[in-house]
């Protein structure tokens, strides 16, 4: 590729991504009350649209748990907790004695 064809990708990727900047705005201010300068600011805080319009209606965002992924694993995971805290009891009853 010659250096036109980049720097003219380049200009087209910037036009993109402030076109699309300007279109998350719009669609910001559109849902909300919120005045340009605060959702521009709230666009920078959460760098989504949804998470500011949620942010707006007062949705809070909830944690996402990982998902078991089966009993047997489950078991396991809890074992080894197990034997991790008797092993930690173990040492620190052993290092008193000391």
């Amino acid at each position: 590729m010659d250096s036109i064809t980049i720097s003219s990708k380049n200009n087209l990727d910037n036009e993109n991504k402030s076109h699309s900047y300007e279109e998350d705005i719009a669609i910001i201010l559109r849902q909300t009350n919120y005045t340009r300068i605060t959702a521009i600011e709230k666009l920078r805080q959460y760098n989504n649209t949804v998470d500011v319009i949620k942010d707006y209606m007062g949705i809070k965002p909830t944690e996402k748990k990982a998902p078991m992924k089966s009993i047997n694993q489950e078991i396991y995971k809890q074992i080894r907790t197990r034997l991790d805290t008797s092993m930690s009891e173990y040492r620190e009853k052993s290092h008193d004695l000391i």
